[in-house]
This record gives C-alpha cells, sequence and structure tokens, in this order.
C-alpha cells in the first residue's frame, strides 16, 4: 500500500513540475501603412517560444523568447511595389502554433502609354482609334471630357489596352479634349490628351497651261500647301499664280483647311480636276 501511495506522490510531483503548455498571443492581424510603420503583440507562454517567418520586408523582434509575457514589435518598410503585401508570423511553443497575419497596403495608380511613346494622342481630321495602354491597380472608368470621343470594344485584347475612337472633326480648325481614367473609390486618376486636326481638303489638276492661276477659294483662316507640279511648291496664298519652263502636262496638287467654296475662271488647258476632300 505504501509503495502505491510513493508512486502516485510522484507523479504528481513530476506533473507540478511539467505543467502542460499554454499560448497566447494578443493579436492575429496586424496592417502596415503604406510608407511602412510597426505593430505590437503581446506574447504569453510558460515554456519558450520563438517566431517563424519568410518574408525580408518587415523585421521581428525578438524572434524569440522565455516563458512569460513578451512584446513583439513588427516594423515593416515602405511598400513601393505597386502591390499589397501580405505574409504571415507563426509563434510556436511546446507544439503550440498561434499565426498572426499581416498586410499592407500600396499606393493606387493609373498610368497611361500610347504606341510610339507620344504623350499626347494626335487624330487625323477623319477620326480615327486611339490605342491606349493602362498600367492599373484599381479599378477604373474611362470618361471622355468631349462626345465625339468614345470608348470601343478591346476586340478581345488583353484588359490592360482601352481602345477610343474619335469621330471626324467637319470643322476647319484643331481641336483637343481631355479623357479621364479614374477610380472614385481611391481618389487615383490619369488623364489622357487628345489633339485633333482640323479638316483638311485637297484637291489635283491636270492642265497644260505655261501661266497657271489657282482656283479662287473662300473660307475662314485657310492655310496649306500647293505643289505646281514641276518640283515647286509654296504656301497657300489667295491669288497664287505659277509659271511653268515648258507647256507639258503638270498636276497641281493642293491640300489646305478653311475653303468653303472654289470658283474656277475657265476650263482652258484643264484636263481633269480630282476634289476628294471637298
Amino acid at each position: 500500500m505504501k509503495r502505491y501511495l510513493y508512486v502516485a506522490l510522484a507523479m504528481m510531483l513530476a506533473m507540478s513540475c511539467h505543467p502542460d503548455p499554454m499560448l497566447e498571443v494578443s493579436v492575429t492581424e496586424m496592417a502596415f501603412a503604406i510608407e511602412g510603420s510597426e505593430a505590437t503583440a503581446t506574447v504569453t507562454s510558460n515554456y519558450p517560444w520563438t517566431a517563424s517567418f519568410s518574408d525580408d520586408w518587415y523585421t521581428v523582434s525578438p524572434s524569440s523568447g522565455e516563458k512569460g509575457t513578451t512584446v513583439l514589435t513588427v516594423r515593416a518598410s515602405a511598400n513601393r511595389t505597386y502591390g499589397v503585401r501580405s505574409s504571415t508570423i507563426t509563434i510556436s511553443s511546446e507544439g503550440l502554433n498561434s499565426v498572426i497575419s499581416i498586410a499592407q497596403d500600396c499606393d493606387k495608380l493609373i498610368s497611361l502609354s500610347l504606341d510610339g511613346g507620344e504623350e499626347k494622342a494626335s487624330v487625323p481630321y477623319r477620326g480615327g482609334t486611339v490605342t491606349v495602354h493602362v498600367s492599373s491597380n484599381v479599378n477604373y472608368q474611362v470618361t471622355p471630357a468631349d462626345s465625339w470621343v468614345h470608348q470601343v470594344e478591346s476586340k478581345g485584347l488583353e484588359e490592360s489596352t482601352v481602345y477610343l475612337y474619335v469621330d471626324p472633326n467637319e470643322k476647319t480648325e484643331t481641336r483637343e479634349t481631355t479623357v479621364t481614367f479614374e477610380d472614385f473609390s481611391t481618389d487615383t486618376d490619369a488623364i489622357l490628351h487628345i489633339s485633333q486636326d482640323a479638316r483638311r481638303y485637297s484637291y489635283t489638276l491636270i492642265h497644260t497651261l505655261s501661266a497657271f492661276n489657282l482656283p479662287a477659294f473662300t473660307g475662314e483662316d485657310m492655310s496649306g500647301t500647293v505643289s505646281w507640279g514641276d518640283g515647286m511648291s509654296a504656301a497657300y496664298a489667295a491669288g497664287m499664280q505659277h509659271t511653268y519652263q515648258t507647256g507639258e502636262e503638270h498636276t497641281v496638287t493642293a491640300e489646305f483647311k478653311g475653303p468653303v467654296d472654289i470658283a474656277l475662271d475657265s476650263l482652258t488647258g484643264i484636263k481633269s480636276i480630282s476634289l476628294p476632300g471637298m
């Protein structure tokens, strides 16, 4: 009987020397500022503990501790990656584990680029499609400032490409507008500038005259270039005349903006006229 009593006392003494492990961590999540910050947690254990982690954008101090209560400090560096960062820290002691999930937000960005590296999209007066390459870590909206620019379908290409169609410019003056790419939830935006040429008119005239009088055009702010067909050219001006060294056939071409009416004094010596832009 005494022998059993001694065994029971020995077992109780052993249990009192080796209590069941206990591990408590005061937080399960930590969030860090974009520019970098620190957060703390309290680790309470009745045995030594260790902290394990695998990323290098934050530090953990101390990374281990003895039994009792210890303040754990986590310091995160600034996030310059344009991507949210996340990781975990595992506190372990005598087979027990407690996990702290950590996260850090990032700067919001909408960046625009055009084919060829231009800063502004230049569109001919006839209209056309502008291809905009977008780098973004937010959900953005495309908002043209004027109704003559429209977003069109991406034709199944990558989501980071936006297509804008610009209507023909029926006016005789250059026009400009902007298109805003913006995320309203984060006040992040980028602005694309678009410039479109004024409508340009052109004509081709074939003649056999030794002295040629340019037809009379009427309109506002008329400008352009006239090629006389003999290797000579000049900026457009009202009442222009050109003299040829020979009376052979010559092709006069002109492209300019601004005219609304054209008048020919005579068709003598003129073989053909083409007015594709009128």
